[in-house]
């Protein structure tokens, strides 16, 4: 039985009827500062706060520690000594804290102050790809990194250990690198959402349960449709996959679902408006910068994008400031964030 079958809200989707119209109208950016210390081969994960971002420049890459305004802090250890990193693929910030907690080799959580102290770790017994805390509670999600899981979602709380979302036996070898699985509502509520599935559910932090929200049936073939195929490993399944659509990077927003459907080498963005149940499907992020094919992030009012140098050398960019930026970089700096505000978007 399908999500869809079991009364869940539904978000139907028509791509071919996007709008032309940008998402957002208005956006800032940072431009990262470039030294021996601070070479980023890619960005797969911004934290963006008041005074810091903190970056992971690739699954398995490097943790890095920016100024709000992009100038460089600190690169955390990598190597195998006490409190040093071996191959970090998330991480979350506490800021009232001050700390930033590292999922390093699938397993074990290491906690280290902004100053880039290492405090203290924890290891868990099965691995993991992502992870999200929230008061005492740690939501850790295996993108089918273990066979012997039978689910995606695993919580640990003073309650013990639960898990959830159980895998679908014919994509279990079906390993692939999460990005935005858990969106915060607020307090009480978080939404959970990956790419093997066209469901977003709902985690109740209360109630300790977690339930279908919405299902999003998109009119093209997606992996709902390939749910009782068999697939023997990963790269059987990507031969298959620029022939479906994929639901991806879900982020809240104000009564709002925002999230991107990518099929066909083109990206889709959904603003779905949870109160009035109205959806607005478009097909650019902005008129002033080409569609980004790296989202990198959230804060509590926009997403994160980033953009190569010789990317951005590419576009007639509208944005006096922002050209002279890129007029002026070397095609091996670093790359450039853009944050698109939420509140530019008039619908």
């Amino acid at each position: 039985m399908k999500d869809k079958d079991v009364g869940v809200e539904i978000i139907n989707l028509k791509l071919e009827d996007a709008d032309n119209a940008p998402v957002f109208s208005e956006y800032s950016y940072i431009s990262l500062e470039t030294n021996d210390d601070a070479l980023l081969e890619n960005i797969v994960k911004v934290e963006l706060l008041d005074d810091d971002i903190f970056i992971l420049s690739s699954y398995g890459g490097n943790i890095y520690h920016f100024t709000s305004s992009g100038k460089f802090v600190r690169k955390w250890l990598r190597g195998n000594g006490p409190g040093e990193l071996i191959f970090p693929t998330d991480f979350f910030v506490d800021s009232s804290k001050k700390e930033i907690i590292v999922l390093d080799l699938y397993r074990t959580l290491k906690r280290y102050s902004f100053a880039g102290d290492f405090l203290a770790e924890e290891h868990k017994e099965i691995p993991y790809f992502s992870f999200t805390l929230h008061n005492r509670d740690t939501l850790l999600f295996d993108s089918n990194l273990s066979e012997k899981s039978a689910n995606q979602l695993a919580v640990y709380n003073p309650k013990g250990r639960r898990e959830y979302l159980p895998k679908n036996t014919n994509l279990k070898k079906v390993g692939f690198m999460p990005s935005n699985v858990f969106a915060q509502r607020d307090d009480e509520h978080l939404y959970v959402s990956y790419i093997l599935s066209d469901t977003i559910y709902d985690y109740s932090f209360k109630n300790d349960t977690i339930l279908p929200a919405y299902y999003v049936d998109i009119d093209e073939p997606s992996i709902t449709d390939l749910s009782d195929t068999f697939f023997d490993s990963a790269r059987d399944f990507d031969n298959m996959a620029n022939d479906i659509s994929e639901m991806s990077k879900l982020s809240y927003w104000n009564n709002n679902l925002f999230f991107i459907v990518y099929y066909q080498k083109k990206y889709y963005y959904v603003m779905y408006n949870m109160v009035q149940k109205t959806v607005h499907l478009y097909s650019k992020l902005s008129n002033s910068l080409l569609n980004a094919s790296h989202y990198v992030g959230r804060n509590e009012d926009g997403i994160i994008c980033m953009y190569t140098i010789s990317e951005l050398k590419s576009m007639d960019l509208l944005d006096t400031d922002l050209k002279r930026t890129v007029l002026n970089a070397r095609e091996e700096d670093n790359p450039i964030l853009v944050v698109y505000d939420f509140k530019s978007n008039k619908e």
